[in-house]
């Protein structure tokens, strides 16, 4: 049987689901809002709810647990309703970044973990309530960024896991972008149908195609978008950017979502001209004798150091600061070439010329 990967969207229903009355409406109010923003009776409300919660999950029958969340009911589903003796499924936990949402997760990763399921977590991406529109697509885009690097997501389904999108619980918002995203990367996604059988809906990945064309003739562009470095981008249509400033570009949420997808086949393929790079020979040679994956995370990290130097007036300095690049000259004869990071393994040697960096070669150093 395939190893899964079990994506779940959470909420507050484990939460709100203990209380009735004006105590529910009470955390329901304060649900977009951050520990700090609690007064000390909805603090000890919350604690009181988590303890009884605690409580009842001690003794509780998976019949119990589907009618005490929405999560709970999903997950149970994929199952069939029971829980499998073989737990080395992996559980992420997506929670919004408030305080009733991180709690929630939480009971949810505790009590997966007392089932024997040792690969679960939770990841909050930085900003996303539904408490306004903005704050919601910027939680968006970094969960998109996340997946794509942090998690890694298509490394599961290389490695022939089952990637699942269980979206019973949550926010509607959130539900309905994860319905989205899912079509991108899920083998399938799951809901429950609210009816006394609880029965799965099961939504199969939809054959999705992307024209790479755009991508290829503006990849420059959107590489360095992807950096979060503002560009004109007028060969980029409307959709997938948004903007920063006057004439002045950055991807929006669908942009950063399909550019995951492709940017592999296109920044593989070639490398290109970045503004104030320039490559010798024995860099491009490099460049050729390189895998794809390296291919891709050199011209990611090309990407930010041309958006710093055309974007500064202070040469290299910029690079220096920058701490995840860790710029910095070699000692001794060869103290003219400097060199920075691309991952923990490979490096670029370069020579500075003002605004400009002549890359010289590029691999382990």
């Amino acid at each position: 049987m395939r190893s899964k990967l079990i994506l779940s969207t959470v909420g507050t229903s484990l939460l709100t689901n203990q209380l009735e009355g004006n105590q529910r409406k009470e955390l329901f109010d304060v649900s977009n809002l951050k520990e700090d923003s609690y007064s000390g009776a909805l603090l000890g409300l919350i604690e009181y709810v988590k303890d009884k919660l605690k409580t009842t999950l001690r003794t509780a029958s998976e019949a119990d647990l589907k009618r005490l969340g929405a999560e709970f009911n999903g997950i149970l589903g994929i199952y069939g309703g029971t829980f499998p003796e073989d737990t080395q499924d992996t559980h992420v936990l997506i929670s919004t970044d408030t305080f009733q949402g991180k709690e929630t997760a939480k009971i949810l990763e505790e009590y997966l973990n007392s089932q024997g399921f040792k690969n679960v977590f939770t990841y909050c991406p930085k900003g996303l309530t539904t408490e306004n529109k903005n704050t919601f697509i910027n939680g968006i885009k970094d969960l998109l960024r996340w997946l794509d690097k942090d998690l890694n997501i298509e490394s599961y389904k290389s490695s022939g896991y089952e990637i699942i999108f269980n979206l019973t619980g949550g926010f509607k918002s959130l539900q309905g972008y994860l319905n989205t995203i899912g079509m991108f990367y899920a083998d399938r996604m799951v809901y429950i149908f609210e009816s006394r059988q609880s029965e799965l809906i099961e939504i199969p990945q939809l054959p999705i195609e992307v024209n790479p064309q755009i991508f290829e003739d503006n990849a420059v562009d959107f590489a360095c978008m992807y950096a979060d470095i503002p560009q004109q981008a007028a060969g980029i249509p409307n959709l997938m950017k948004e903007e920063y400033d006057r004439n002045q570009y950055l991807l929006s949420d669908w942009g950063i979502l399909v550019w995951n997808k492709i940017k592999s086949s296109i920044l593989s393929k070639k490398l290109y001209d970045f503004p104030s790079l320039k490559f010798e020979e024995s860099f491009k040679k490099d460049f050729h004798k390189a895998t794809n994956q390296q291919r891709v995370e050199l011209q990611e990290i090309l990407a930010k150091v041309s958006a710093l130097l055309s974007t500064n007036t202070n040469g290299i300095a910029i690079l220096k600061q920058h701490g995840g690049l860790q710029y910095d000259n070699y000692s001794g004869k060869h103290s003219t070439i400097g060199h920075f990071r691309i991952n923990q393994g490979d490096r670029v040697s370069a020579v500075a010329r003002e605004n400009e960096l002549i890359l010289r070669h590029f691999g382990q150093h």
